[in-house]
């Protein structure tokens, strides 16, 4: 796991130091998105959210001096994101980091989440986003647990049944929540 979020990590550093040449802005829409593992990885950087002062040195700073390729990862930009979409993804990698230091990164700052978890799932406990949505209401920030009923681990293909009865596919219904919780203006 550990390799992968600092992979992540190096990556928004990246986007934060390049979304001008492309006419991004790193700072009002940058949202991450993993599926199992890769949502595991991407939470332990949401919830650092837009703290990045705090939590800089995560995944980064611990290797300083001992991986010579750290210096080409635009270590003086930002590794923050503003959204997270989490289909059926765990705490280990906060739970990894509060074991190693005892510093919880939940905060006010962490990132607005839409997470989803099947019913079915044996892999990793639906209650995870539970405890991800409860904690992150708890201090103010939007996060909107989906269940998706009779749905198993790594259920791509499953739909959201909507209030009119309809249906509207996982990613639709994530993107259709971020925008209106971030307050994009979708064109």
């Amino acid at each position: 796991m550990y390799p992968a979020v600092r992979d992540i990590k190096a990556a928004l550093r990246w986007v934060h130091a390049n979304a001008a040449q492309y006419g991004g802005d790193p700072t009002s829409s940058l949202t991450i998105q993993g599926g199992s593992a890769g949502a595991t990885a991407c939470i332990a950087l949401a919830l650092a959210g837009g703290d990045d002062q705090t939590f800089a040195d995560d995944y980064t700073n611990e290797l300083a001096g001992l991986d010579t390729t750290l210096n080409t990862t635009n270590l003086d930009q930002k590794a923050t994101v503003t959204g997270l979409i989490d289909f059926w993804g765990g705490l280990f990698a906060e739970d990894a980091m509060y074991t190693k230091d005892d510093v919880l990164r939940w905060t006010n700052t962490s990132a607005p989440t839409i997470a989803f978890h099947g019913t079915e799932d044996t892999t990793v406990a639906p209650k995870s986003g539970n405890v991800l949505c409860g904690n992150l209401t708890a201090l103010g920030v939007p996060c909107e647990k989906v269940v998706l009923p009779g749905e198993a681990h790594g259920c791509w293909g499953a739909t959201v049944e909507l209030p009119d009865g309809t249906e509207e596919t996982i990613y639709q219904y994530a993107f259709d929540w971020m925008a209106s919780t971030s307050g994009w203006a979708v064109l």
